[in-house]
């Protein structure tokens, strides 16, 4: 589930619920429409840290164990009452997104501290699948063929190693596109794949500093999604 928005009016943007390995839309829809407004657990999920990993129940008081409609119906139905959730950031415009496991299998719904450190591991990898998948998504390049991508440089400019930085000076690329230093810096960084949250810790600066930025490059350059903003500065990093 992917929520939209700032922290304090957060939308439901996207659930995708899978359920023995098939996608399964009533439940989704269920789930949004007659579950997901009086969940108890959900205000106390959203407070939760970026990545730490809960146990479901655990987000809920002892008596709303007892009688929770969402708990004891929609989260039992889904054999979900020994899960386990994790709030993940999300990319830029989302709030957070969060990754939910069923009961494991086996064990009598007992995790293993094998799965669970297997899950922390996986969890930056599911989270880099939601960027790209979300930054196609916005560049209108999902299900997509290879031919296609070609004739669509925006498409194909996604395809990138995030951990790789670019080929291109802070120095240079504000000199190129006539940005401060510090406009430099965000847009290089976001280019590379990191997140508003991760700048933020780098920089030692606060996320709402890093989004005034965002919004003074926007201006600047005449864009108004990240995507297109990636486009710009790899094409600055050509004009070397």
């Amino acid at each position: 589930m992917a929520g939209e928005g700032p922290e304090e009016s957060v939308r439901v943007h996207m659930v995708g619920l899978y359920y023995r390995g098939q996608r399964r839309e009533d439940l989704e829809r269920e789930y949004v429409e007659t579950y997901h407004a009086i969940d108890e657990c959900v205000a106390r999920f959203r407070r939760q840290p970026y990545g730490r990993l809960v146990r479901i129940p655990d987000l809920y008081s002892r008596d709303e164990l007892k009688t929770s409609e969402a708990f004891n119906e929609f989260y039992s139905r889904t054999t979900s009452q020994n899960g386990l959730i994790v709030r993940l950031e999300g990319p830029v415009g989302y709030s957070h997104f969060t990754w939910a496991m069923c009961d494991p299998i086996g064990r009598g719904g007992v995790w293993s501290s094998s799965q669970i450190e297997m899950i922390r591991r996986v969890a930056p990898h599911v989270r880099q699948l939601v960027f790209v998948r979300q930054a196609l998504a916005d560049a209108g390049a999902l299900g997509s063929s290879l031919a296609e991508l070609r004739r669509r440089a925006a498409a194909l400019i996604l395809i990138v190693d995030p951990w790789l930085p670019l080929s291109v000076s802070v120095d240079h690329l504000a000199a190129v596109l006539g940005l401060t230093r510090a406009e430099s810096e965000v847009a290089s960084w976001l280019a590379e794949g990191k997140t508003v949250g991760e700048i933020a810790a780098a920089t030692g600066r606060q996320k709402r500093s890093i989004y005034w930025h965002l919004e003074q490059i926007y201006a600047k350059l005449g864009v108004r999604r990240q995507v297109d903003l990636v486009r710009v500065v790899l094409a600055a990093a050509e004009c070397v």
